[in-house]
């Protein structure tokens, strides 16, 4: 502490190189915390399970020249002889995947006066949905094949019954989400009962806020282009893909658009995300290597331009390792001006992207990592130059004289 008078005197005679530290640390305090924050944020929206078995599960899209050929029958046919296949667990035609970036959604009410509810995903299925996509039923019943309807993809019929996820019921009956089974949805003019609720589905938009948001409803569309999506047994899905592809092909007039695996994609859905945190890692990384060599250069060159003074401390009784604290003490003062400077500046820029880029505000607890990153980068990085000021000799100085 009686150091600091002495450091301050020495830092206003010499305040380019610490200003410039200064500038420097508080670039990095404000990208190393807020990137990390956004680091977080991605890798917890990257950890999030879509509710399917990725691992076993493909879709496959087909297309049919003629339009005519989709049909009901030809439908059943399919799923008949998919689900036949030795290698295959369970199979259904479906309008969309989860995370694939395109589909339908729907705004739902539980009253006519749309008071409470919300949009959630859209997925139009038979009743073999549940199974395909590994989903549990917590409460009410899945469909039955009678509840299925066939109908054309510019329909507006409903059928009688839907199923929704239990973040779509906790969201409606925020009480007791179990209170949805069996209460009326209201869909404009048309009501609509919910039979059960699955434990989890995400739903085609990995970045919507309503991720967790999906209703199931026993149509079947039909279009020229067809998904079925199949559940293949365990470590047996490369066959399952081969055959349904082969199964598929036996039919005149049609192509297969695409094959393509649930974990394919989810990682396609989520690359960009997946960049942008390998990204931030890399700057993070770079940042603390800058910000590092740079008070290595500063101490390195602060000691060299008072080797006269450091030598006459030493001569003067100065002990190494009060030497070492004299450096250690001024760095410690110089990345605290950075520090609470780049405070204001981390929290500035946080401000610029709630409002532009729609993230949370950043949580304070990431401010006192922040603070500890730095010391902790400060206070090695000098570690080495504060060593070679304890070790000058006072006869070397006293030679300069």
């Amino acid at each position: 502490m009686r150091d600091i008078p002495l450091i301050l005197k020495v830092l206003k005679k010499q305040m380019t190189g610490p200003f410039l530290l200064i500038l420097q640390i508080v670039i990095t305090f404000t990208v190393i915390v807020n990137a990390t924050y956004i680091i977080s944020d991605k890798t917890k929206l990257l950890d999030i399970p879509t509710g399917a078995d990725q691992e076993n599960s493909f879709y496959v899209s087909i297309y049919a020249q003629d339009k005519d050929m989709q049909n009901e029958n030809q439908i059943k046919s399919d799923m008949a002889q998919i689900r036949s296949l030795n290698t295959v667990t369970s199979a259904a035609p479906i309008n969309t995947i989860p995370l694939i970036g395109m589909g339908k959604y729907q705004d739902l009410y539980t009253d006519e006066k749309e008071e409470t509810g919300d949009y959630t995903a859209k997925y139009y299925t038979d009743n073999a949905v549940v199974d395909t996509l590994d989903m549990e039923i917590l409460i009410g019943e899945d469909f039955t094949e009678q509840d299925v309807l066939y109908v054309k993809s510019d329909s507006i019929k409903w059928p009688d019954s839907i199923i929704i996820t239990k973040a779509f019921a906790e969201f409606l009956y925020k009480d007791d989400w179990r209170q949805a089974v069996s209460k009326l949805l209201y869909v404009g003019d048309t009501r609509v009962r919910v039979k059960g609720i699955v434990d989890k589905m995400q739903s085609p938009w990995y970045f919507w806020r309503n991720v967790e948001f999906s209703i199931f409803v026993p149509s079947v569309l039909i279009t020229e282009e067809m998904k079925y999506l199949v559940r293949a047994k365990k470590g047996q899905k490369d066959i399952a893909i081969s055959q349904v592809e082969a199964l598929l092909l036996k039919t005149p007039g049609r192509m297969i658009n695409k094959i393509e695996t649930l974990g394919e994609v989810r990682d396609n859905a989520l690359s960009t995300e997946q960049g942008t945190v390998s990204i931030l890692k890399s700057l993070i990384i770079t940042l603390s290597l800058i910000t590092a060599f740079g008070i290595i250069g500063q101490a390195s060159y602060s000691i060299n331009a008072r080797k006269k003074q450091i030598g006459t401390r030493r001569a003067l009784g100065a002990s190494k390792l009060q030497i070492i604290q004299y450096f250690l003490t001024e760095n410690i003062l110089v990345s605290t001006i950075g520090i609470l400077l780049g405070m204001i500046s981390c929290i500035a820029l946080n401000l610029v992207l709630v409002d532009n880029f729609s993230l949370p505000r950043l949580p304070f607890y990431y401010l006192g990592f922040g603070v500890l990153s730095i010391y902790i980068i400060s206070l090695l990085s000098v570690l080495y130059p504060a060593y070679k000021a304890a070790n000058i000799s006072p006869a070397i100085a006293t030679r300069e004289m």
